[in-house]
This record gives structure tokens, sequence and C-alpha cells, in this order.
């Protein structure tokens, strides 16, 4: 079947993860409300706790029902033990957001600014935009701002096959902030582009990403 459950592999090198020991830290036959299929997990440092945000759907047998969803790990010294982490369930969105995760939503990550943490995602709307939002750094599974949206597939090379913007990842270099999103469908066609923004500027300002 497949896509079935989130891994993690531990090694000193790049290479020494190729052989290194599998093991499972979340399996969906150990959920009642979690289910294949399993994308995009990251696991990240959040203010000195690990965690990983990896999608799952809500809906049986349903591909097109997938949220994020966030994994903890509880004790980081012996992290390779299964008990060690626990599934703190779904994306949580913001009291007042109707938006955030309400629909087909995939690929989050997670970055820290002026001490401040905030998760981007691909969500549909009514393509697959990039959405931003703080986070709390204690429960990082829940949103503590409204969802903005600050991407759409909006120019051709976006929208060749699928109108796609998805699998944002961060960097941040000179006094910028860099989103590099995958776009298009995922044939030859398939992309990279880039959002940046000032790192004075708000992050929850969508008129201040390019």
């Amino acid at each position: 079947d497949g896509y079935d459950k989130v891994v993690l592999r531990r090694a000193e090198t790049i290479n020494g993860l190729t052989d290194a020991e599998e093991i499972t830290i979340w399996d969906c036959d150990d959920s009642n409300d979690e289910y294949r299929y399993i994308w995009a997990p990251e696991i990240r440092l959040v203010d000195e706790q690990y965690y990983v945000f990896y999608t799952s759907s809500v809906n049986s047998g349903s591909p097109w029902g997938i949220r994020p969803h966030v994994l903890k790990c509880t004790n980081p010294e012996d992290i390779m033990n299964p008990a060690s982490w626990q599934a703190m369930g779904i994306m949580q969105a913001n009291s007042t957001d109707k938006k955030a995760f309400t629909d087909f939503s995939l690929d989050m990550t997670v970055f820290e600014h002026q001490g401040r943490w905030y998760v981007i995602w691909p969500q549909t709307d009514p393509y697959s935009s990039l959405f931003i939002a703080e986070i709390d750094k204690d429960e990082p599974w829940r949103c503590i701002s409204d969802s903005v949206k600050i991407s759409i597939p909006e120019f051709s090379w976006e929208r060749q096959v699928e109108n796609v913007n998805e699998g944002p990842s961060v960097i941040k270099n000179n006094g910028k902030i860099f989103v590099a999103f995958s776009a298009a469908g995922t044939g030859p066609e398939y992309c990279v582009g880039l959002l940046s923004i000032d790192e004075d500027d708000d992050m929850l300002d969508a008129a201040a990403w390019e």
C-alpha cells in the first residue's frame, strides 16, 4: 500500500543514512482519525524541542483529504525509540480563521524570525496556493494568527498542466527571507519559484512578499 507511516533514520553522515536502522514513529494503523496518504515529513527543532510536521488524510481512502499534522518527541535523549514520539494531531487554525486547513493542504514548513515562529503551507484556494500563519512555539500545532495567502499560481510557468504552488522551503540571508517553492505539474514542466520579503517587514502582510 505504501504512504502509511512516518519513519526515522539516524546516522553521523549523510551517506550513513543509506544503511541506517529505520524505525516507525507513526503508523496510520495506530490512529482512529488519521489515514494514509503520508506526504512530506519534516523534522524540525522548535524552541529546543523536536517535532515532525507531516501530512496525512483525515478521510479514509481519500488521497485528497490530506491535512498537516504534528508529532512531538517527548524524550530527545531516546529519539530513536518509537515510544518517545507523541501524535499531537491535526494543525489547529486560529479561532477566528475560517480558511486554514479547511481544504486539501500539505507540505508544511516551519521557520523562526525575530523570536516568533511561523508555518507556511500550500492549500487549495481555489488552486494550490501558499499560506502563512504564526504559531505558538510551545504548542507549534496551534496557529495564533489568522492565515494569510502570500502566493498564488498566477504566471504562465506556474500554470503548466496544473495550477500549483507547493513545497515551500525557507532561506534567511543578507537581510531577506526567501521562500523557494515548486510550481506547475510534476512532469518536465515542474519548476521552482522564489518569494522574498525584507527581514524587517511584517511576515503576515501579503503585500510585503514579492
